[in-house]
């Protein structure tokens, strides 16, 4: 592996790293409401039920202030009997996902498949991927086809005007053929010319 493939992978890798902290931080961030609420409820039910407690204390230890302690202990019962209410509704009711986190989902698992598709790709497996599929006969293009079979008469006849027909027929299907093909017929140009000389 060259340095070059190294960077290239170490930048992937990053990039992947980055793309599942942000997964994780719309998951994490978008804590359900139910549970929220529910968490909520049995704090305030705690604090409510220790100052009901701190109220009955002061009314029985305090003549002076016993009117007011009740009714702070009245008002905490009554906070208490309102978290046990939520506590009893709160299963009926459902967590509605906002429309920006589930596009968040979407373009971020959009965003992973491709990183995946990537990741294999530059492993090597892509190519190997490739290669099972074009076993499969079904699976091979077209003009692939017509051209292994033009290829195959040429080679089998032997006429050069077959082979020649090949050739033009491959320059002008694949465009790096062609590139290929103009460069190795500028280099054999320059080979002839240096021998000449």
């Amino acid at each position: 592996m060259t340095r070059g493939e190294i960077h290239k992978f170490g930048a992937i890798a990053t990039l992947l790293v980055y793309v599942l902290l942000i997964a994780g931080l719309t998951v994490f961030a978008g804590c359900s409401g139910t549970r929220q609420i529910a968490r909520s409820t049995a704090e305030v039910r705690g604090l409510a039920e220790s100052s009901l407690e701190r109220f009955n204390l002061i009314a029985d230890q305090s003549p002076l202030v016993s009117e007011t302690a009740k009714k702070g202990a009245a008002e905490q019962s009554q906070i208490v009997s309102l978290t046990d209410k939520i506590q009893t509704v709160l299963p009926t009711v459902e967590d509605k996902i906002p429309e920006w986190m589930r596009l968040a989902m979407v373009i971020g698992s959009a965003i992973l498949g491709i990183v995946i598709l990537v990741l294999l790709w530059q492993t090597g497996i892509g190519p190997l991927i490739k290669a099972m599929m074009n076993r499969i006969t079904f699976m091979i293009p077209k003009a692939k086809k017509s051209e292994a079979k033009l290829m195959r008469r040429a080679l089998e006849d032997g006429d050069s005007e077959k082979v020649r027909e090949a050739v033009a027929f491959k320059r002008a299907s694949d465009s790096t053929f062609d590139a290929a093909w103009k460069a190795e017929k500028t280099q054999r140009v320059a080979i002839n010319r240096a021998d000449v000389t």
